[in-house]
């Protein structure tokens, strides 16, 4: 007979199951036309939001420049403290990754700074809390 702390645990993981809400690239306030996401596996849970997610773009990659323009974070998804987030970027064939200088702010942008200029590939990988 199960006790009462493993039914409140189990009742705990089925809730937690049911309050993850999937978050699609357009809840995520990816900018589409300059950024298109090719694979996506991102969702809220409570108030943490993961973000794992491949995003191309056709814009020419110019080496270490600061990208701002990756995303608009909608508020209720916004990190509550600036959050550096793993990104790496890579060619069409997934040859030549790089790690990328990234952070996503309180403010909704997500800036990335690509070290190579051919890399228009990125993966990103990321978790923070929101408000």
């Amino acid at each position: 007979v199960p006790t009462i702390p493993m039914l409140n645990t189990y009742l705990l993981q089925l809730q937690a199951h049911h309050d993850k809400k999937t978050l699609t690239p357009t809840d995520l306030g990816v900018r589409a036309g300059v950024w298109k996401a090719t694979a996506n596996n991102s969702y809220k849970i409570g108030k943490t939001v993961h973000l794992n997610m491949e995003i191309y773009t056709t814009a020419i990659i110019v080496a270490n420049n600061v990208y701002d323009n990756v995303f608009s974070i909608p508020p209720q998804y916004r990190p509550l403290n600036d959050t550096v987030v793993n990104v790496v970027a890579s060619d069409g064939t997934y040859k030549n990754p790089v790690a990328c200088t990234s952070l996503a702010k309180e403010n909704g942008n997500l800036f990335v700074c690509i070290p190579k200029a051919t890399n228009n590939y990125l993966f990103i990988d990321a978790e923070w809390e929101c408000g």
